[in-house]
């Protein structure tokens, strides 16, 4: 919203546009006639009618005198002073709409700097109505691919760009996607910094701060506070500030601490001159929150209630985010007192408010306007039927994850997506409890699809909307448009990876800048084609049996959740299958970890000493399901959280050595409908490998650079039929030449892994210069399509940052998401010597014919057989994806050849005398 100080500004900016010496007696009168009635309308000397009159009367003197530019101008005057003061946004909106109807008397630069502005507080009017969010998103998106035609405009009226993109930020805050409004806040601080403006950065700061805040990074989200402060214009700014970081101490769970900011809150609220009754009931509604987490329930209670009376009494509606706010504190404070229907109307009373259709139509998701309180009202409510009514508490849960779904799609960068899914992963292990005990006491086949769709939406989403865009997007989008959009793309990576290396703030308003012009470009996209539009938001789930029919007679698939509060999982196989839960989750996650810590532990001179973990490990993972693993000799496991770091092939039924790989083959999958929905292209057996560090006598260079050199890399590669790049040849700048097409690319190298910032995860290519490092952002934009398999023979490849709803952010993890179906790759540091042999039998059972898991499976027989049976060095290598034979180009026909030659040239030679007698005769 413009405050009085920037429409001040901005008249001075059309004065500039528009011209003269003569133009500034109008300016003056104008100027005049605001403070004049506004001073009157607060002293009531004057009724709201007669104001209108007076500007009326001014509105049609500028028209006659032909000063159009002042005249439109002034129907946003009448908008702020009339409307905009009192939140009577509806009539704010009908003026500006009013003053953009006669943009028509003007052209050139002024009707361009107009049209922004009009538009703009359009937009922010619009977000003010809670059924027009919609409006809002249309007309905030209008403005801001006006801003990138007519980029003059953010140099003649900076502030105002800079309270544009904040607002535009906050809409998109509002809609639920936190990552990508931070980018518009870094783009207005970026021109704040730039063109030294301090006007309304307060705001920007603020925004800023409560996306930390939702990050958990309280120390940041503060630090921008306390900058803000000394930013503010006026009270009533200094009063939202520290509403702000109130609101930060009551997430950081110190209520007294947000209290006192309350406080201050409150006394330059009560000081400022204009009454703003949305921030009182903020005021109050923090204070019940406050209160709530401190026990005071009766408090609590009070203070609810008098914000939501206040709210009702100066905006003579229940909608939007504030009255669901309210409505959710209001069920929980019943919920604590123990009157579970009472806290239920609340429930639906939140519903109503953040649905503008809710009890009253057919569910439509683009209606929600308040979808963060929607989701927690969906939540409380299902918490609170638990006990009282199962069946309509799980339905309850499976619409909120429906729901979760939904709004994450909306979201066009993954990191957007990854950020949701972790802030609403709670509700899938309390949907999962309530479902299986529904299993447990009916036996109800609808109750074991729920599950598994639980299970489901819980892993890989983000993975899972991208492969399912990339399939659909070449057969229903203008080329042209996917061309733009690779471009914008690649700019975004460059962006990435120049931040890793020795990025600034200018780097990260830039990275900000290319990632708001990706999410235009894509919603124009969306627009572009129905067919599109319908496929990517189409509700389409794998069930039970859909896996059913997918599974071979000898193949089992085995789906893992590991909670807070229990262990739960399904197998199937193609007739039957299991619902598991273990509760002694402390205990299986204990077990898992020393399980892994011991096979990944290089050996000494010990023996391995892991069995009895493992056979512990087997107990609680497979034991449960033998049943169902009676007559399989192929398992598909989808792993989550910790489980994800575990090789099966080294459980153990009687921890004697008799691991599992000796009975089954195993391939690990993302998710089921990664898994078994992925479209596999044309099979393409043509092979690149890499080895850059083959070369020992350059072992001194590649310590330099922090890396050893990998000389049994060289023998990895050797009995490889295909492209060879190695050392020197195996630069990044080759591999960017030579990748793409290639059905099979191998990697014997060095990769390092960053579990903090998965960003920073790189695999190693030749060191000939700085840049050398293939970084994860670079990974995901690779374009992989065409890529049957990638072979990551390097350290801790598929190993990386659990993120919650997502699995693990791996190395192998961004080949997938660049298009490739299949990844082998490593779970811990790669031992040199046994990686190479592994590949090299892996290569040879490949070219028998035997599918990917197999030629694993057997690979890793070999190497117990004739290298050492310690986990640590065969265990280490491990399918990810889709398994199938590949048809390799063979050396065998090659050697066919040559030996058939050979034969005929020694019979030529032993018949050499024959042969000259017959031609001499």
């Amino acid at each position: 919203m413009i405050n009085k100080p920037l429409l001040v500004l901005l008249l001075t900016v059309i004065i500039g546009l528009n011209a003269s010496a003569q133009d500034e007696p109008i300016i003056a009168r104008i100027n005049s006639m605001r403070d004049d009635v506004y001073t009157k309308l607060q002293n009531q000397q004057i009724s709201l009618d007669k104001a209108r009159l007076i500007y009326k009367n001014q509105e049609k003197r500028l028209f006659n005198d032909k000063k159009y530019p002042y005249y439109i101008q002034c129907f946003l005057f009448e908008a702020v002073d009339f409307y905009v003061t009192k939140d009577d946004y509806e009539n704010a909106a009908k003026s500006v709409l009013e003053g953009m109807s006669n943009l028509k008397y003007i052209s050139g630069v002024s009707r361009d700097t107009l049209f922004f502005q009009l538009n703009a507080e359009l937009a922010e009017y619009y977000r003010r109505i809670p059924n027009k969010l919609n409006l809002a998103e249309k007309h905030f998106k209008i403005g801001y691919d006006f801003l990138l035609k007519k980029k003059w405009i953010e140099n003649q009226m900076p502030a105002f760009v800079i309270t544009f993109l904040s607002n535009y930020g906050r809409l998109v805050d509002d809609l639920g996607d936190s990552e990508q409004a931070f980018n518009y806040f870094q783009q207005a601080k970026q021109i704040g910094q730039q063109k030294h403006i301090t006007l309304n950065m307060y705001a920007v700061l603020s925004n800023m701060a409560k996306y930390y805040r939702e990050k958990k990074d309280y120390a940041n989200a503060l630090k921008l506070l306390q900058e803000a402060l000394p930013l503010t214009e006026s009270d009533d700014k200094t009063s939202a500030i520290y509403l702000a970081i109130a609101r930060c101490y009551q997430q950081m769970k110190k209520p007294s601490d947000a209290l006192k900011a309350l406080n201050d809150s409150e006394v330059y609220y009560r000081k400022s001159k204009e009454t703003q009754p949305r921030q009182w009931v903020n005021i109050l509604t923090q204070r019940a929150e406050a209160l709530l987490s401190m026990n005071n329930v009766e408090s609590a209670e009070k203070k609810y209630q008098q914000a939501l009376e206040i709210f009702i009494k100066n905006f003579k509606h229940q909608k939007g985010v504030q009255v669901a706010r309210i409505e959710n504190g209001l069920s929980e404070v019943y919920k604590q007192k123990g009157l579970t229907g009472e806290a239920l109307i609340h429930c639906e009373k939140a519903l109503k408010a953040a649905d503008t259709t809710h009890q009253k139509s057919t569910f439509s998701f683009e209606r929600i306007i308040a979808p963060q309180e929607y989701f927690v009202a969906l939540t409380q409510k299902a918490d609170l039927l638990a006990t009282t009514s199962p069946k309509l508490s799980a339905e309850t849960y499976l619409q909120t994850i429906s729901f979760i779904s939904r709004l994450r799609q909306t979201f066009d960068m993954p990191e957007s997506k990854l950020f949701y899914s972790e802030k609403v992963y709670p509700v899938y292990e309390k949907a999962l409890e309530n479902i299986y005990q529904l299993w447990i006491k009916t036996q109800d086949t609808r109750w074991s699809n729920a599950f598994f769709d639980v299970i489901e939406a819980s892993k890989a989403a983000t993975l899972g909307d991208v492969v399912k865009e990339n399939s659909i997007r070449p057969k229903n989008l203008d080329t042209n448009l996917l061309a733009e959009e690779a471009r914008l793309r690649q700019k975004i990576v460059k962006l990435q990876v120049k931040l890793l290396d020795s990025g600034n703030e200018k780097t990260l308003a830039d990275l900000s800048d290319a990632k708001i012009k990706l999410n235009h470009l894509i919603n124009k996209i969306e627009s572009s084609s129905k067919e599109y539009y319908q496929l990517k938001y189409e509700n389409k789930k794998i069930s039970v049996q859909d896996v059913q029919k997918k599974l071979g007679n000898n193949t089992a698939f085995i789906s893992y959740f590991l909670g807070d509060h229990a262990l739960y999982y399904i197998a199937l196989n193609n007739k039957s299958f299991q619902l598991i839960k273990a509760n002694n989750v402390q205990n299986i996650k204990k077990t898992l970890a020393l399980t892994y810590q011991n096979i990944n532990t290089p050996p000494g001179i010990d023996a391995y000493k892991g069995h009895f973990m493992a056979q512990r490990a087997h107990q609680y993972l497979i034991k449960p399901i033998e049943k169902t693993l009676k007559d399989v000799h192929k398992i598909i496991v989808s792993r989550h959280e910790i489980i994800g770091y575990l090789p099966f092939e080294v459980l153990e039924p009687k921890a004697k050595a008799d691991y599992l790989v000796y009975k089954y083959t195993f391939s690990y999958a993302n998710s089921a409908s990664l898994h078994f929905d992925s479209f596999l292209s044309k099979q393409n057996a043509e092979i690149i490998a890499y080895a850059p560090f083959s070369n020992g006598a350059e072992a001194g260079r590649f310590r330099d650079q922090g890396f050893k050199a990998l000389p049994a890399s060289a023998n990895e590669i050797t009995g490889i039929n295909g492209q060879i790049l190695q050392d020197k040849q195996a630069t990044k700048i080759n591999f960017q030449e030579s990748y793409q097409d290639k059905g099979i690319i191998h990697f014997a190298t060095h990769a390092q892994v960053d579990d903090q910032d998965p960003s920073k995860s790189f695999i190693a290519l030749f060191p000939d210069g700085k840049d050398f490092r293939l970084y994860t952002p670079e990974l995901y934009n690779l374009s992989l399509h065409k890529t049957q398999l990638v072979v990551l023979s390097a350290c801790e490849t598929g190993k990386g940052k659990i993120r919650k709803g997502e699995g693990i952010i791996s190395l192998a993890r961004a080949f997938q998401f660049a298009g490739c179906p299949s990844v082998i790759t490593t779970i811990w540091n790669a031992h040199d010597e046994s990686m190479s042999l592994l590949s090299q039998h892996f290569y040879y059972y490949l070219q028998k014919g035997l599918a990917t898991d197999e030629a694993i499976r057997y690979s890793k027989i070999d190497l117990i057989r004739t290298y050492s049976d310690h986990p640590f060095y065969w265990s280490n290598f491990i399918l990810i994806g889709q398994s199938n034979p590949i048809d390799l180009p063979s050396n065998l026909n090659l050697y066919l050849i040559l030996s058939i030659g050979a034969i005929l040239v020694i019979l030529a030679w032993s018949l050499r005398q024959r042969i000259i007698r017959f031609f001499l005769k």
